[in-house]
């Protein structure tokens, strides 16, 4: 979660990078670290990995050109949008102030394209598309 105080978001990237296998990841602005799995997303990702042997979404690519960003999911329920969270500040993530926009998103089979526009000066970001309730996000990405 973007404002969590205890897990920073580059420190749950480099986890996550270094697991083997494929990962999920749900980022959820506001969620905080607190959140007593009220929120649909865990239960979800664990129907999924017990169910199917493997997250029910995942990016599968993620490309920086100019100030556009594209990244793709595999996912095996239907998206309906998708959002790009961004910040211009540094330092800590969870005293960092996060930015929501919305991203355009199209569907190729089981396949989603969301592309956006990052904002001048972002120091990261990340994309999330929703499944109803669901949120799956990309990788946390930060720029040099």
């Amino acid at each position: 979660m973007p404002q969590d105080q205890h897990c920073p978001l580059d420190c749950q990237a480099a986890c996550y990078r270094a697991a083997p296998g494929p990962h999920m990841v749900s980022l959820v602005p506001g969620m905080g670290h607190g959140h007593n799995f009220k929120p649909p997303h865990g239960y979800a990702f664990a129907e999924s990995i017990v169910r199917d042997g493997k997250p029910w979404c995942v990016q599968t690519a993620a490309t920086v050109a100019s100030d556009t960003v594209r990244v793709e999911f595999a996912s095996t329920k239907p998206l309906d949008r998708a959002t790009l969270i961004t910040t211009t500040d540094s330092g800590f993530t969870g005293n960092r102030t996060w930015t929501e926009s919305p991203a355009m998103m199209e569907r190729r089979a089981d396949e989603w394209f969301v592309t956006a526009s990052l904002p001048s000066g972002t120091t990261a970001w990340f994309v999330n598309v929703h499944s109803g309730d669901l949120v799956a996000s990309s990788d946390y990405q930060e720029r040099k």
